[in-house]
């Protein structure tokens, strides 16, 4: 790897087996990135950067106001617990999404913005990817450990990308939890599963009901209002 600055940035060349071609991306907390060919110069990677001198300076000031937003506030913009989203302008047809290795990769053709419509979409559907495989990992096995920690019992678990109910109890005792849960703070997405587990007890919103989620959930009704300050995004 070899750094150089522009306009008092660092940039930070790395050199891969796997390139084809130059490329250039921004990640949160990383800094800008340009990955080249084995076979190229480090003199080409900072031609390539001076040529690319505003739109590092726009994406980085993008970035920067995206990362302080999430800072402030986790459970907005397109960070999930455990993805970043990371948008590489390159030479490629179109825009082509990838999920893997905790990143939201959208790669988009040069000719296209960030605020584009084809952009837009595939940030929508990484996200969606990174969401349910999220909660697919994570929400069961929780559910699961409350149940047992308060001598619940349920009868299957479904998670699905409900945008309308952070989760639902059936009368057969079948629960639903939505993949948006994992955009909500811990405590949250444990006070939506007691809310729930509850409901295999009483299937209503009596003062029974919540005598009895409050014995399981301490501070139930201050995390209920919490909760309704937090929306279902739609994506």
């Amino acid at each position: 790897m070899k750094t150089f600055l522009l306009d008092e940035v660092e940039i930070k060349i790395y050199k891969s087996s796997l390139a084809r071609k130059i490329t250039i991306s921004i990640r949160p907390h990383r800094g800008v990135r340009i990955t080249i060919p084995k076979y190229a110069s480090y003199f080409e990677a900072e031609r390539f950067a001076r040529h690319k001198r505003e739109w590092i300076a726009a994406n980085l000031k993008k970035v920067n106001e995206f990362v302080n937003q999430s800072e402030r506030n986790p459970t907005s913009g397109f960070v999930t617990k455990k993805h970043q989203l990371i948008l590489e302008e390159t030479t490629i047809t179109g825009v082509k999404v990838r999920v893997q290795q905790g990143t939201i990769l959208v790669k988009y053709n040069s000719e296209l913005t960030q605020d584009s419509k084809e952009v837009r979409a595939a940030v929508n559907k990484g996200i969606l990817i990174a969401l349910k495989k999220e909660g697919a990992e994570y929400l069961p096995a929780r559910l699961s450990e409350l149940a047992k920690e308060f001598g619940l019992s349920y009868c299957n678990v479904a998670i699905k990308n409900m945008k309308s109910r952070w989760g639902s109890c059936s009368g057969r005792n079948n629960i639903n939890l939505t993949i948006h849960l994992m955009r909500l703070p811990d405590h949250l997405i444990d006070y939506v599963l007691l809310h729930e587990l509850a409901h295999t007890i009483v299937k209503n919103h009596s003062k029974k009901y919540w005598e009895l989620l409050e014995k399981i959930c301490v501070g139930s009704k201050k995390m209920d209002k919490e909760l309704k300050s937090h929306k279902i995004m739609s994506l």
